[in-house]
Order: structure tokens, then C-alpha cells, then sequence
């Protein structure tokens, strides 16, 4: 799988995460990206945001496929030709409630199975983990009733804005405790990089597992 977890976005230049986005397209020829929202994006501002930082990458977005209040379904096929789907930031819950509810579950997998390019930022990467429970140690607001169970595209989990180790510290290490999963805690500016099984780290990321901080 081509997978690029980031904990933010901006349009900044970093260019570890830069490089490590050219290099998911290299063999891509039109270099085109699906942008999911993780809820409708009220005048695109968001969107015209996240154009300016792939457009000074050689990388267009094509096809903005709203979840939410302007999910339009005859878009899917045209989303699901383009090399990639950026999933964006947002509240996670809303998010994968609308993913769930659009019955995007099925189509989002088997891209990726396909050689299909996955961006995911803050609530989008947390999307592509085993279950979204991470988002709450970011003070996502939960859903009653809502499955947890998310894409699962890794096998590990992903917390974004981890800027203070310090400050996450002991929520970190008791969910470590909870979960199966090792626990990837990604400050802004970093990212992991899944291309083709070889796993990279950048950036300042710390690892939990079990109770015990390993990085």
C-alpha cells in the first residue's frame, strides 16, 4: 500500500514530508487527487488552501467529494480514478460517520488495495488505522453508538498534534495499555510514510506500546 499519515498540513515548506509525497507519485501520470472533507467545506476556503500546497508540487486536486451535506454519489467513480484520496482534517467521529453512512467502507479499501495513493491528516490519518479511538486523546468529541472500527489499512495507530510528549504523556501510556495496538504519537510537521511495505518515520514521533513509552 502507498500510505502518507500526517499530523498536519500546511503550506510551509518541510521538506522531508514534501519529498515524501513526490515520491508516492513518480510512476503517476497525472499526478491528479481526490479531497474528501471531513465535513462540507463552507465557501471551499479549506479547499483552495490544500490546492496552493499540492499545486507547488506539481500535484492537482480533480475531484472534491463532499461526505457530508453535498454528497453527491455519481462523483464516486470519477474520485476513484485519480491517483489519490486526500482524506482531510476535521472531527474524526463526524468524519467516519459519514463514511460509514455513505457506504464508502468497501470502494476507500479496495482502492487501496489497487495501487491507489492515501493522504490522511490528523482525523483522515487516524481514519486509516485500525479504529479511531486514538482521536480522542486529541479532545475529538465521540458519538454514541458509532462503531469505532475504521479502515484499517495498518496495523498500528496514529495520534497527530502530539507537540507535547509531556503534556499526552500518561493519557498516551494508559491507552497504550488499553489497545493491542503500538501507538505512533506524531508532533505537527511529521508524518509516516507506508510505500510498498518500507515504513519512514518523520519528523518527531514517539512510540508507545504496552504501557512503556519505546521512543
Amino acid at each position: 500500500m502507498n500510505l502518507l499519515f500526517l499530523s498536519n498540513q500546511n503550506l510551509s515548506k518541510v521538506e522531508q514530508i514534501d519529498e515524501a509525497i513526490i515520491s508516492l507519485f513518480q510512476n503517476k501520470k497525472n499526478k491528479s487527487i481526490a479531497y474528501f472533507p471531513s465535513q462540507t467545506d463552507f465557501p471551499k476556503q479549506y479547499l483552495a488552501y490544500i490546492e496552493a500546497y499540492y499545486k507547488r508540487l506539481g500535484i492537482k486536486i480533480d475531484v472534491y467529494f463532499d461526505t457530508d451535506k453535498q454528497y453527491n454519489f455519481n462523483l464516486l467513480e470519477t474520485a476513484l480514478k485519480c491517483d489519490a484520496i486526500h482524506l482531510s482534517g476535521g472531527y474524526t467521529f463526524h468524519f467516519w460517520q459519514n463514511i460509514v453512512q455513505k457506504n464508502l467502507i468497501k470502494p476507500l479499501t479496495e482502492f487501496a488495495k489497487n495501487d491507489g495513493i492515501f493522504i490522511g491528516v490528523s482525523a483522515g490519518a487516524i481514519m486509516m488505522t485500525p479504529k479511531i479511538d486514538s482521536s480522542l486523546l486529541c479532545g475529538d468529541p465521540i458519538i454514541e453508538g458509532l462503531s469505532t472500527k475504521a479502515l484499517g489499512f495498518v496495523n498500528w495507530e496514529f495520534v497527530p498534534h502530539a507537540n507535547s510528549i509531556q503534556e499526552m504523556h500518561e493519557k498516551l501510556l494508559k491507552y497504550s495499555e488499553s489497545t493491542q495496538n503500538k501507538i505512533f504519537a506524531c508532533s505537527d510537521g511529521g508524518g509516516i510514510m507506508l510505500n510498498n511495505n518500507s515504513l519512514e518515520l518523520m519528523g518527531n514521533i514517539s512510540t508507545f506500546e504496552n504501557g512503556i513509552l519505546s521512543k
